[in-house]
């Protein structure tokens, strides 16, 4: 069953409508926003055990497993970037301890101040589209002020799958959405949606679609206020590939989309810092997209091999968190953000990485390997000039010119490799970086 929106609005729609007539709801009432509904069945069909592409885990016994929310669907996609915050080194584990410390103090001072700030905001921007540690950026609503999280509900869940069925929802479906379904929208539905944070007068609402998804009370503010949905891009890709589904869906779901210089409207990229990165040390790493097997991993750990010898540094290829794991000493699983920052250089696969504006941010060498990859469908002519602003700048590089490219930075020091980086890539760096920060687009 290969999702489509045609596929995606049939299933939403009868989904309305199931959930209406198993909460006894008004014909009229709106359930969901943004559509966090669209993405979740988008999710949902690709985690079936004979979908085409096995780049998410499938779903197996999922009979004991509640979802509190839409996005808790990708749970299992992200056990292994758990285990790997597990091995970290020291030295990074006390950076998360203080960041959790920091978090605990934040958490502790919006449970006193936040409900009076939102009472006089009419705008408010969601932890999801910014860096959550800005004075105007709201964290978590969900997790604040909705700390129970009910359980499945055996008896509401059967009616709830008679219901599918009396919609006529695929019969193939019926049984993973009558398990996978959230408590926020089932079980929970009716304490949520007159929750007095919902309640609150907000006219504009900025997030991401996942934002939405893993933080219900947000969804209910929105939708019990028709606030107005502005989404902001959260990754890599965006702007490049106009067929891609899930694009579409948060470009369609929100009121207005702000992108990172790939858009009709865009935004600087604030979802990441900007200031106080880490020095930078002689390594380099390679890294690559999901999908990736170890056939077509083995070049990449020979080129690395290559490099490693030659310049008498550390190369390594970080595979994606939730790839098979390989057993070779210069593979790794997923990268820090402190190794990430501290490379000399970075390569990616493609420019669907997210990663890649983290290295913008930090103006530090990277390449990307070219490719039709690349050039998708771009969406507007400010996707077209990156691609080219890259090009004119060899950041995007054939794959038959990557390693004397590799060559030519790690010849130099991290610092006459930053210099010629940034006198090189400038213009690359001005089209991203001088785009209006969300919060003044936002007045705030």
């Amino acid at each position: 069953m290969e999702p489509s929106n045609k596929l995606l609005d049939e299933f939403s729609d009868k989904l309305g409508q199931a959930v209406a007539l198993t909460l006894k709801l008004g014909a009229d009432e709106k359930i969901f926003v943004g559509n966090e509904e669209r993405m979740f069945l988008y999710a949902l069909l690709q985690r079936l055990p004979d979908y085409s592409l096995k780049t998410s885990k499938g779903i197996q016994n999922s009979s004991q497993v509640t979802n509190h929310n839409f996005h808790d669907i990708w749970k299992k996609d992200i056990q292994n970037t758990s285990k790997i915050k597990l091995n970290l080194p020291l030295q990074d584990r006390f950076r998360s301890w203080a960041i959790a410390i920091r978090r605990i103090i934040l958490r502790a001072i919006s449970l006193i101040s936040l409900k009076y700030e939102l009472r006089n905001a009419s705008t408010l921007i969601h932890y999801s589209a910014h860096m959550r540690y800005g004075n105007f950026v709201t964290p978590e609503l969900t997790g604040l002020y909705f700390r129970r999280q009910d359980t499945k509900d055996a008896a509401l869940r059967q009616s709830f799958s008679q219901h599918l069925a009396s919609v006529k929802f695929s019969s193939i479906l019926v049984d993973y959405i009558t398990v996978q379904f959230p408590t926020s929208h089932l079980e929970s539905y009716r304490k949520l949606s007159t929750h007095p944070i919902t309640q609150l007068k907000i006219g504009t609402v900025a997030a991401t679609i996942f934002g939405i998804m893993s933080d219900p009370l947000l969804s209910f503010l929105v939708k019990s206020n028709s606030s107005k949905l502005i989404y902001v891009q959260h990754g890599g890709g965006y702007g490049l590939n106009k067929d891609h589904l899930g694009h579409q869906m948060e470009d369609s779901g929100s009121d207005l989309m702000y992108y990172w210089g790939t858009g009709d409207k865009n935004v600087f990229p604030t979802r990441y810092r900007s200031k106080h990165f880490a020095r930078m040390n002689k390594s380099s790493m390679i890294i690559l997209s999901n999908q990736k097997d170890l056939e077509s991993t083995r070049p990449y750990i020979e080129l690395a091999n290559t490099v490693s010898k030659k310049w008498q540094s550390n190369c390594v290829v970080c595979i994606h968190p939730d790839s098979p794991i390989f057993g070779y000493k210069n593979v790794r699983h997923g990268t820090r953000v402190r190794a990430h920052e501290k490379a000399q250089l970075v390569v990616y696969d493609n420019i669907l990485h997210s990663l890649m504006y983290q290295r913008i941010l930090a103006r530090r060498p990277f390449l990307v390997i070219d490719s039709d990859v690349n050039d998708l469908r771009v969406h507007c002519e400010n996707g077209r000039k990156l691609l080219r602003l890259m090009r004119e700048s060899k950041q995007l590089v054939s794959s038959d010119k990557l390693q004397s490219e590799m060559n030519y930075w790690m010849e130099l020091s991290p610092n006459e490799a930053q210099i010629k980086f940034r006198k090189r890539g400038y213009l690359v760096f001005d089209h991203i970086l001088n785009q209006p920060k969300l919060e003044s687009v936002l007045g705030l």
